[in-house]
């Protein structure tokens, strides 16, 4: 199986561009230097009276919002993603001088994700089937226990949030998991989110009665939108 493994980036440019590279395990999988395409710039896919943003407020991390008009992605083997994802950021754009420094290139993520290349091309039909259980699920409430596995907002990743700017060489460590069908990013939080029996929408991975989902409903439908405009 093939993994998509996406980011959005946005770059506060001083004079260069930072070089990225992305590691999957211990393979390369990619060397890059960002450019014009990753210059920032906030913008919502939909307007907020579309998709008004809800109880947690226009500054939550994963609404849709990018930070430049590109979406970088990549198809990585499943073999390659057993520990984790890194990215390494080659950034030393700065005007330092005599222990002083003013000015400097920074740079922001936006919705790290990893999922399979089977739902990320057929995301139309994910985002129906959430709708529809997140339509029955309010009728009735799921029986959660203390030994609840909750992998929520699935695809992405919440530690971008802890990032904010990023100035100067940095490394990002994104562990990989493998709690429910699909290995993901996320980590388990407490259960106070919306989600969805991983039996339910397909992502169970054993015989377990106690696994959850809680998916990252706006982004999906951003990143949806992104790829069939």
């Amino acid at each position: 199986m093939k993994y998509v493994f996406g980011f959005n980036v946005g770059v506060k440019l001083y004079k260069k561009f930072p070089t990225l590279r992305i590691h999957a395990d211990d393979r390369l999988i990619d060397e890059f230097e960002l450019n014009e395409a990753d210059l920032f710039k906030e913008t919502y896919v939909f307007d907020r009276k579309t998709f008004p943003s809800g109880p947690e407020g226009t500054a939550s991390w994963h609404l849709d919002r990018f930070y430049s008009k590109k979406i970088r992605v990549y198809k990585i083997g499943e073999k390659y993603l057993n520990n984790k994802i890194t990215i390494d950021i080659k950034n030393q754009d700065n005007n330092y001088t005599n222990g002083f420094m003013t000015r400097s290139t920074l740079i922001r993520f936006s919705n790290i994700f990893l999922m399979p290349e089977e739902l990320y091309v057929n995301l139309t039909d994910l985002i129906a089937k959430i709708k529809d259980l997140d339509d029955v699920k309010k009728s009735h409430n799921l029986k959660m226990t203390n030994n609840s596995v909750v992998i929520t907002h699935w695809p992405s990743t919440r530690r971008t949030q802890m990032v904010g700017d990023i100035g100067g060489n940095h490394i990002i460590n994104l562990p990989i998991f493998h709690l429910i069908k699909y290995k993901h990013l996320n980590e388990i939080y407490d259960q106070s989110y919306n989600y969805c029996s991983a039996n339910d929408v397909g992502f169970q991975k054993n015989s377990q009665k106690n696994q959850y989902v809680g998916f990252a409903f706006k982004f999906l439908k951003s990143l949806n939108k992104c790829i069939n405009k």
